[in-house]
């Protein structure tokens, strides 16, 4: 006899208007692949879900807090009351949207105590860039949506679950009392790592940054150093040259090439920031 989990399939669909009541919520899960123009639908939340926007602006009204999701971006929601989302007038929207089993017993997204949504950068996410692949896959053949529904949603629940884990750990390392507080701090400094994936091939300056993050220079370089282990001139460098090492290794480019693609002015440079990195020079990668 098949178990009550291995009986609930996910279901998939395609919408294309707005709804003024929340669709049922199956137990096995639903991805949903949104073709929206201007409007507003409510949406239940029985379990937590995804708002992956692959075009557009989505905006949602959730416990009387109005969250605002691009292009860029995905939006994390845990359980609770139905939520609306909305397109404005001039709008139109293509987007992806993974409703978790109704199992799913995990803790809060946005953590205890805290709003339940939580807006994410998609540079740098891997479980962004496995819901951009699904989402470009869907909008050019939604067919192919009911086989993959099952694999899609297993996949997002582990990334989710590494994500989760990641967020609060970050979050408790930050110097704040209230949840809300830290959430808020997160959200930023995500904006902010975000930023320096979105630019591998220059030097990103601390004040280019903190006006990303909305905060002072002082407290991004204090609160990013406790959320991701290094200061943000750190982090970046380490991202840039690892990806060089990686052009270096898969594209067979030369030092020179490596180093320009890398936003560093002469090759000098560039080598000696790489052995100090790697402990050996970049021929070597």
């Amino acid at each position: 006899m098949l178990s009550v989990a291995a009986t609930m399939r996910a279901a998939f669909a395609e919408v294309t208007e707005h709804r003024d009541h929340p669709a049922p919520a199956p137990a096995g899960g639903r991805v949903v692949l949104s073709r929206l123009g201007a409007g507003e639908s409510v949406i239940a939340a029985p379990s937590p879900s995804i708002k992956f926007v692959l075009q557009g602006e989505e905006r949602y009204r959730i416990d009387g807090r109005t969250v605002v999701a691009n292009p860029g971006q995905f939006l994390l929601l845990d359980r609770g009351g139905p939520c609306v989302a909305q397109v404005r007038q001039s709008g139109r929207t293509l987007g992806l949207c993974l409703y978790m089993p109704a199992l799913d017993t995990g803790a809060p997204l946005a953590g205890e105590g805290a709003a339940r949504s939580f807006v994410m950068p998609t540079a740098g996410s891997p479980l962004a860039a496995f819901l951009g692949r699904v989402a470009r896959r869907l909008a050019a053949d939604p067919a192919c949506g009911p086989v993959i529904a099952d694999r899609v949603l297993a996949r997002a629940g582990l990334e989710l679950t590494r994500l989760r884990d990641e967020l609060d750990a970050r979050a408790g390392e930050l110097p704040a009392v209230r949840t809300s507080t830290r959430r808020d701090l997160l959200e930023r400094l995500e904006r902010a790592r975000a930023h320096l994936h979105d630019n591998p091939g220059r030097s990103v300056t601390q004040a280019e940054l903190a006006r990303v993050a909305a905060m002072s220079q002082f407290h991004l370089a204090r609160l990013f150093r406790a959320a991701f282990g290094e200061a943000p001139a750190a982090y970046h460098r380490r991202l840039r040259l690892t990806a060089a090492a990686d052009h270096i290794r898969a594209d067979r480019l030369s030092v020179a090439a490596a180093a320009e693609r890398a936003g560093y002015s002469d090759a000098s440079s560039f080598s000696h920031a790489f052995r100090r990195l790697f402990g050996h020079a970049p021929s070597a990668a």
